[in-house]
């Protein structure tokens, strides 16, 4: 599949779903847990957020994080849900997402933070499902630094992600009610507060640049603290009726980790966009507008093995290039004999080495392999 390309949504007709199981605004809220440190992992917490996406280059260039007692927010969560339940048998699903069939469809995803910790995408898992079998993941191995959720070996999600997820836009002027849904289970690391490791953010824009929602972290496996609770997984809602006046719309998940602990992070399923028409209502679909970053290249990290016996003095890659653009050549220097160094980043290629050391001056053309590659350096008296 291929994650960088423009989408031009046109949908001709508007799928009738009545959505079932949803939650109820008089459930009493669950006392608030204790935040964990740095490093735990904790019960769930969530933290409204504000999430600044650049356009031009799809990374996230601002985040503002909203401090606000937990009491005072889960009102609003759960007013959210009531404003399901007007009139639910007369809700239209703009968008339903089950990942059972093709994927990314109308999705729009892509790494947020470059070359920053590789490339993690979000796609769909042949595990941990909601309903059927699939479910979305946001660092699978169709991104280049990416690894399987459902492998029996695997351990947790890639540190450094900045993983998005994106729909529309879209139109609901009008509407008397609307809402962003789905449901999702996770472990991840947890700090207090939430922006400081690893967390899943929803939340929604009307110009693609700055969206407001919700940021959640910690287990969501045993208890969904002001979530409903159905099965393995918790049910979340966010309200759009606030933007039902916008020309246009676009709803996001972005999955962020930093370079400490991982955990199985989050898997979501049945995403659903609905909305009940008003007197007026008027639903128009627009081009996606939001710009996808260039792939990201295989890259090399050169480690140099010193095994010459001496001293190496410097040991060089000519014509160095990252991401397709020459760079200053790659030299590291002052290797002691027996010891391993990283020397530096460069695109996955086949250049032309040179070292010197007490003993011996060597040069040779060399490909060098994605990710971790270890060259060893050694003089012809002890090649063996």
């Amino acid at each position: 599949m291929t994650a960088y390309r423009l989408l031009t949504v046109v949908f001709t007709s508007i799928l009738f779903l009545g959505l079932a199981g949803l939650a109820s605004a008089d459930s009493p809220p669950q006392a608030t847990p204790v935040p964990a440190g740095k490093g735990g992992v904790g019960p769930g917490q969530v933290q409204p957020a504000q999430i600044n996406l650049d356009p031009t280059t799809a990374t996230a260039i601002h985040r503002e994080w909203i401090e606000i007692d937990k009491v005072q927010l889960e009102n609003p969560v759960q007013q959210n849900l009531a404003a399901q339940n007007i009139g639910a048998t007369a809700l239209q699903t703009i968008k339903f997402e089950d990942f059972e069939a093709a994927f990314p469809n109308e999705w729009q995803f892509f790494d947020g933070n470059g070359l920053t910790g590789g490339e993690q995408l979000w796609t769909d898992v042949p595990c941990v499902a909601h309903t059927g079998f699939w479910s979305g993941w946001p660092a699978w191995e169709g991104g280049l630094n990416g690894n399987n959720p459902c492998a029996p070996g695997f351990a947790g999600y890639p540190n450094n992600v900045n993983s998005w997820l994106i729909y529309g836009p879209f139109n609901i002027s009008g509407a008397q009610a609307a809402s962003f849904n789905f449901y999702f289970t996770m472990v991840t690391e947890l700090c207090n507060p939430i922006s400081l490791c690893d967390y899943l953010f929803w939340g929604a824009s009307t110009d693609g640049v700055n969206f407001s929602g919700v940021a959640a972290a910690g287990d969501y496996t045993q208890t969904c603290g002001i979530f409903t609770k159905d099965g393995d997984f918790c049910f979340a809602s966010l309200d759009l009726k606030p933007y039902a006046g916008a020309p246009q719309i676009w709803v996001a998940f972005l999955f962020n980790s930093d370079a400490g602990d991982s955990f199985a992070g989050p898997f979501i399923d049945d995403i659903s966009v609905t909305f009940q028409p008003g007197a007026s209502f008027n639903q128009v679909f627009l081009p996606l507008l939001l710009k996808s970053p260039p792939p990201v290249t295989p890259k090399t990290n050169l480690y140099v093995f010193n095994n010459t016996g001496s001293m190496i003095n410097f040991y060089r890659v000519f014509g160095s290039k990252l991401d397709g653009q020459p760079i200053p050549d790659v030299t590291c220097t002052n290797i002691p004999a027996g010891a391993t160094q990283f020397c530096g980043t460069v695109d996955t290629n086949t250049y032309t080495l040179k070292f010197q050391s007490g003993k011996c001056t060597l040069q040779g053309v060399r490909a060098l392999s994605p990710g971790n590659h270890t060259r060893e350096a050694r003089c012809p008296s002890n090649s063996g």
